[in-house]
């Protein structure tokens, strides 16, 4: 959206006529321009624009305007008048503040201290009306000083707290429901050890799955060998390829794997 508020540099400005009244909303300038010549319009200022009557005087006086009329005549008529701002915060109107201007009066669009209490500053607590809108950059992402969480609805939260909280309340998945899992190790996946160190429970990633499949077999067994329960049974075809048939029961087993030239494979118990 455009902005609501803007800065001119504007010359010095006359009251036309007989001036303005203590009650007046509205005042006719001899002329409102540029030092070039160029006609000031209120889209120039925004939506609200600053001027102080008699600067540096005892009558001096602050106000605002939302408009601006450029006269045929080449004077210039602000409307919208708000008369007799404060000198000091909160900078809001006071009747007692308001003057009688006769016409010459100087009229100066200035930074007043009404003005001023449109901006921010940084050692305040301010209130934003519209977006303020950061560069897509990650430095300059706005960020607290801190982690900390926060209980208030409406304020901002870290990604710490976003990522303390993010899962909390969520159950754990199962065969019948989608929740929190947890990757398997290597050594899990090995064992067949459904537990993890969560609650949640595990499941076999791709990369994991391959090393159990491709794990290197060492041990060379004989007949009347003992077999580990849940240990992989391999045949040997070649000096290094070993070919896996089965996993062993859960019981201890005794067998021999018989493996001849043809590839053919019998077993004994």
């Amino acid at each position: 959206m455009a902005d609501t508020r803007n800065y001119v540099q504007g010359q010095d400005y006359f009251l036309s006529g007989s001036g303005i009244t203590l009650s007046a909303t509205s005042a006719v300038l001899t002329s409102m321009e540029y030092p070039d010549g160029t006609l000031i319009v209120m889209a120039d200022f925004g939506t609200l624009g600053y001027i102080t009557f008699e600067p540096e005087t005892e009558k001096e006086e602050n106000a605002s305007f939302t408009g601006i009329t450029q006269n045929a005549n080449g004077t210039a008529t602000i409307t919208g008048l708000t008369r007799g701002l404060a000198f000091k915060t909160p900078y809001t109107a006071d009747l007692a503040l308001r003057q009688s201007h006769s016409g010459g009066s100087l009229a100066r669009i200035s930074n007043s201290a009404p003005f001023y209490n449109e901006l921010t500053n940084k050692n305040n607590d301010e209130t934003i009306n519209n977006a303020w809108t950061f560069p897509s950059t990650e430095a300059a992402r706005p960020q607290n000083n801190a982690d900390t969480d926060t209980a208030i609805l409406a304020a901002l939260v870290t990604f710490g707290q976003l990522s303390r909280t993010s899962f909390a309340g969520v159950s754990d998945a199962s065969t019948v429901s989608k929740g929190i899992v947890e990757i398997a190790t290597q050594t899990e996946v090995n064992e067949g050890d459904d537990s993890g160190s969560t609650t949640a429970p595990v499941v076999v990633i791709p990369s994991t799955l391959l090393q159990t499949r491709d794990a290197a077999i060492t041990t060379d067994f004989t007949y009347g060998a003992t077999l580990t329960a849940l240990a992989p049974v391999y045949v040997d075809t070649a000096a290094s390829n070993k070919l896996k048939l089965a996993l062993a029961p859960l019981r201890l087993l005794r067998t021999l794997l018989l493996v001849s030239r043809s590839t053919q494979v019998s077993t004994q118990t």
